[in-house]
């Protein structure tokens, strides 16, 4: 059986390559500067009115268009009309929700509370925040990463402690024999980590907030609500994001269910 380097089970960073990927309308989606910057327009944090959020949309999503008309500033704001009506055709079906993978260990079985422990640290998974770092490649041409940071970071409002694999003990000797059959004799199983964006504070440049934190003294008295900003020129932005589930397959190709642990059913 293929060997894997186990990683601790204690998760409270994930730090995935970004590399770019072709966008999908599924629910849960790869982390990928294409998909980010979808989600950050779909969330409002990049306002899509801007020319510089259609530029970049232009830069992850379709470069050949942008090596072709980019030069050509009259081309070029025909290619901005027509990018913004896609925007607002597909706005809907932008990613709100990403999906995170890692093996995982199985240690001993607990007959009490019917479940297998996890090896690491404390046998359990702890799930708080996850890192994604993108990279120049992401963006056209090889270009530098625009006016964009390069770190994401997805943090659960809610952290997320799992003891184990819930399994009842005939379905717990079947999966071990499966495993052992499979070659799979150090019992490593696939996790799948479904998180749903739920908010992002809006990107900002330092002038901008300065200028938001004046507004909300004054609509103090007024009655007003100010919106809510992030400094894009931070070493990392925020997504505000709520566990939706986690999955652990017996495969890598992520076929073959074992058990979905809701946060809800616990």
């Amino acid at each position: 059986m293929k060997q894997y380097r186990f990683i601790a089970i204690l998760i409270t960073v994930l730090v995935l390559l970004a590399i770019p990927r072709p966008a999908s309308a599924q629910i849960f989606a790869t982390p990928s500067m294409d998909n980010i910057s979808k989600t950050l327009i779909r969330m409002g944090a990049l306002d899509f009115h801007e020319d510089r959020t259609v530029d970049l949309y232009a830069r992850v999503t379709n470069c050949a268009l942008v090596q072709k008309s980019y030069q050509n500033d009259f081309e070029w704001e025909k290619v901005r009309r027509d990018l913004r009506d896609e925007i607002r055709r597909e706005i809907s079906t932008f990613p709100a929700g990403y999906a995170y993978e890692a093996p995982v260990k199985l240690g001993k079985y607990d007959f009490d509370r019917k479940l297998y422990s996890f090896v690491g640290q404390g046998g359990e998974i702890n799930v708080n925040t996850f890192s994604m770092v993108t990279a120049d490649k992401s963006f056209c041409a090889d270009e530098k990463q625009y006016w964009l940071p390069s770190t994401y970071q997805l943090v659960l409002r809610n952290p997320v402690k799992i003891p184990g694999l819930f399994i009842l003990e005939d379905d717990g000797r079947a999966l071990l024999e499966r495993l052992n059959q499979a070659g799979n004799l150090t019992h490593i199983i696939f996790m799948r980590i479904n998180v749903r964006v739920v908010f992002v504070a809006g990107l900002a440049s330092t002038k901008e907030i300065r200028e938001q934190k004046k507004k909300r003294l004054a609509e103090r008295f007024s009655g007003g609500k100010a919106s809510v900003l992030q400094n894009i020129k931070s070493g990392s932005i925020r997504l505000d994001g709520e566990l939706d589930s986690i999955e652990f397959y017996e495969d890598e190709d992520h076929k073959k269910l074992i058990y979905t642990y809701r946060p809800y059913d616990h």
